[in-house]
């Protein structure tokens, strides 16, 4: 009878990862006369306005890509995610999780043109995180990478095509227009 070898190393991984972190026990924090730790991620520093939490779910029936970009547009304004690790604050920029992915054909040719008319903007958006990421943004993005993010996902047939919009490698603005007019049969 073979056993899985995976369990051995997966508990003192996790382990390993909690005590590194830094994070304080929401017990430590109670006798430190704080509230309690608001996530696993570490404790909420005090006074800070929006502590790490999880995000309501997207209904993709009801917003489409366009729609997720002015969505991202709108986060950029609110106020980033506070939490102390290693006994210093930490504020992360603003970020949507995505917890469940969009289905398929959400992202559509139709799409394509629109996004690409924003993908040269250099305005600050909040950065689209997978709910599946261990690692969280430490930068905003902009319109332009996040337009440029929506088409890859096109490209690959799933969104978001990484973990994190800010961390991933999309292709350039000039590849991604050679690519789609290959696509339509157009010359170069």
């Amino acid at each position: 009878m073979q056993r899985a070898k995976c369990g051995r190393f997966l508990i003192p991984i996790l382990a390993g990862l909690a005590l590194g972190a830094g994070c304080r026990s929401s017990g430590e924090a109670d006798r430190a006369g704080q509230e309690p730790a608001a996530t696993g991620l570490g404790r909420v520093v005090p006074g800070s306005a929006t502590p790490v939490q999880a995000e309501p779910r997207l209904d993709w029936a009801e917003i489409g890509p366009l729609e997720y970009l002015a969505l991202l547009q709108e986060r950029q304004t609110g106020v980033g995610r506070s939490l102390e690790l290693n006994g210093a604050p930490v504020t992360l920029p603003p970020f949507v999780t995505i917890w469940e992915p969009p289905p398929e054909g959400w992202l559509a040719p139709r799409h394509v043109d629109a996004l690409l008319a924003v993908a040269a903007s250099t305005e600050p958006c909040a950065g689209t995180v997978s709910s599946l990421s261990s690692v969280l943004p430490r930068e905003s993005s902009s319109v332009g990478r996040e337009a440029l993010f929506l088409v890859e996902g096109y490209r690959r047939g799933r969104y978001p095509p990484a973990l994190s919009s800010v961390d991933a490698i999309v292709p350039s603005l000039g590849e991604t227009r050679a690519w789609w007019r290959r696509q339509r049969g157009e010359s170069p």
